[in-house]
């Protein structure tokens, strides 16, 4: 999946497969978390947050699967 740049605190890329409804989030940290089952709408709903670190720890967080992918 090919993730875009973004300019974040926290956050380094997003990518989203509106096939699979995975969303992938690298972290300044490298560490890649993949949540699935996510609509487009909250994809673009991440990507619109004043915050998004903030938006995944109250809109992802716990509602949606997530795993970790890959870490450095």
């Amino acid at each position: 999946m090919h993730r875009r740049p973004v300019i974040s605190v926290a956050i380094t890329s997003i990518g989203y497969d509106p096939v699979s409804r995975r969303l992938e989030i690298e972290l300044h940290d490298g560490r890649v978390l993949e949540y699935s089952c996510v609509s487009e709408v909250v994809y673009d709903a991440l990507l619109e947050a004043e915050s998004r670190i903030e938006f995944v720890h109250n809109k992802l967080d716990g509602r949606f699967p997530m795993r970790e992918i890959a870490s450095r």
